[in-house]
């Protein structure tokens, strides 16, 4: 049976962020104890092994330790007077291990637009996903009516550079991709590698980065050299030592190749910093002023639309 519990349950305990978010407006919902016997699997829900990591019966026993869970679970009711779980099945599954009966759920009128988008939120808010899951899961969340990018990223509280990162690396190439699944290379590498369009040339040093174990960085100024040969060799050869030396130290911060020339009869000057494409002027606006990231990628959204 459901019995509120509102009382031992504020809802300062286990509030869900996303669910202050405009896309949320006008949803009813109230803290309840479920019985675990009324709860349904999520229609939403596409999640099959909940016990990756072999740790179901660590919750379970956290679970039981404290007379139930203390993160409410996600549910909404049904016709039929059972419950479908929206978010929250982990730890449906290891309340039962832990031989109690009831839940503490977040009970809500969530419409299926509102449902799916808390699965994926909550999915996505997962420390377990690899760079791969997380990028399908932004990509699904983007799928859904109205969704823009700006607000996956307030739902996740990520950045929104962040956010448009994270779907490049679906265009990758698929042997990419699966090192990166497997994590042999992390979401850095990735990105450093979109920058390559040649899918032969992704796998090829995708491969190689992953072979060699090459950090973030080293992969970085590999993929450089491939763009932009002549442009980096001039780079490195400033007549000034004392100012070279200053360009590798930005270049290596930047991760971006940097020359500096200086005027030495005024001690005027300017700094360049070379960038092969669109992805790579929002990396460099990224590190140098992420505000200014964030305005580059509306306007890039804007035009797209426009078109």
């Amino acid at each position: 049976m459901a019995s509120k519990n509102t009382k031992s349950a504020p809802k300062e305990i286990g509030e869900k962020a996303y669910l202050k978010h405009g896309l949320f407006n006008g949803a009813d919902y109230d803290f309840l104890r479920l019985d675990v016997s009324l709860l349904d699997r999520g229609h939403f829900q596409t999640r099959i092994d909940f016990d990756t990591d072999g740790d179901l019966q660590e919750l379970a026993d956290s679970i039981k330790s404290t007379n139930g869970n203390f993160t409410p679970i996600v549910a909404r009711k049904k016709y039929s007077g059972r419950f479908e779980i929206i978010s929250g099945e982990r730890r449906v599954r290891a309340t039962m291990i832990a031989g109690l009966d009831h839940v503490l759920a977040l009970v809500g009128d969530f419409s299926d637009e509102q449902a799916a988008i808390i699965c994926l939120t909550e999915n996505l808010q997962r420390k377990d996903l690899n760079p791969i899951e997380e990028a399908e899961g932004i990509q699904q969340m983007l799928d859904q009516p109205g969704m823009t990018q700006k607000d996956v990223a307030k739902l996740l509280g990520k950045s929104r550079p962040y956010i448009s990162n994270s779907i490049r690396l679906l265009s990758l190439d698929s042997q990419v991709r699966d090192l990166l699944k497997r994590r042999r290379l992390d979401a850095g590498h990735g990105k450093a590698l979109v920058s390559l369009k040649n899918k032969a040339q992704q796998r090829e040093w995708g491969i190689k980065a992953a072979r060699n174990e090459w950090s973030v960085r080293e992969l970085e100024g590999r993929v450089r050299k491939i763009l932009n040969p002549t442009e980096i060799e001039e780079s490195d050869h400033n007549p000034n030592m004392d100012i070279m030396r200053l360009e590798m130290k930005l270049s290596d911060t930047l991760c971006f190749p940097c020359r500096i020339n200086i005027d030495s009869k005024s001690g005027g000057g300017a700094l360049t910093i070379r960038f092969a494409g669109a992805s790579d002027f929002d990396g460099v606006l990224e590190r140098v002023a992420p505000s200014l990231s964030e305005e580059y990628l509306d306007n890039l959204s804007s035009e797209s639309e426009d078109s």
